[in-house]
């Protein structure tokens, strides 16, 4: 399981992002919000399949 140390503020990273791309911006401004969002996703995802090895591997 993730530690709530890294998943707090990852999740308050993506919410802050989410609400960012909420409104409408620019083209150059849309761009830095959807490569934020992508990288915060893929972290997300990092985070998430790292906890699942170390479960399989009998870690918590």
């Amino acid at each position: 399981m993730i530690s709530h140390e890294l998943r707090t503020p990852l999740h308050a990273i993506v919410s802050s992002v989410e609400l960012l791309g909420l409104s409408s911006h620019g083209a150059a401004d849309r761009k830095i919000i959807d490569r934020l969002e992508a990288g915060a996703r893929h972290l997300e995802a990092q985070m998430g399949r790292s906890s699942r090895t170390r479960i399989g591997c009998g870690r918590s």
